[in-house]
């Protein structure tokens, strides 16, 4: 029982640092937990949403929000989420899995060799 609530304080410290805690998340919940790589992925997402709602939230009351272009993106998200879950359900959950881990390695590869190791300097916000 103490896995997954060190799993979940960990997944929560990285998302609220800007890491991507949905990366923890799924590897405990298909290495651990044995959650097949779509269903984990769906929880994942669910996860999400009260972040998301949540920096929605601040960044409209802080006006950093074009809501002209975000309204004429979301048909063409829901368009790309609709197509990404038709295509995941085709595919398999254990070629999702080798896709995820190929792709988790090499944004990780890339986010070292870019940054030469050393951290990055935060962008400024604008003001």
């Amino acid at each position: 029982m103490i896995l997954p609530f060190i799993v979940s304080v960990l997944s929560g410290a990285a998302g609220a640092l800007g890491i991507g805690g949905g990366g923890v998340l799924l590897l405990y919940l298909t290495v651990f937990e044995d959650v097949d790589q779509l269903r984990a992925q769906g929880m994942n997402l669910l996860f999400f949403l009260p972040t998301a709602a949540t920096a929605l939230v601040m960044h409209s009351k802080n006006k950093l929000i074009d809501w002209r272009a975000a309204l004429a993106a979301i048909p063409f998200g829901l368009a790309g989420a609709w197509l990404g879950v038709t295509l995941a359900n085709y595919i398999g959950s254990d070629i999702l899995r080798r896709i995820f881990g190929f792709l988790l390695a090499f944004t990780g590869l890339k986010e070292l060799l870019a940054s030469g190791g050393r951290s990055r300097k935060p962008s400024k916000q604008p003001e």
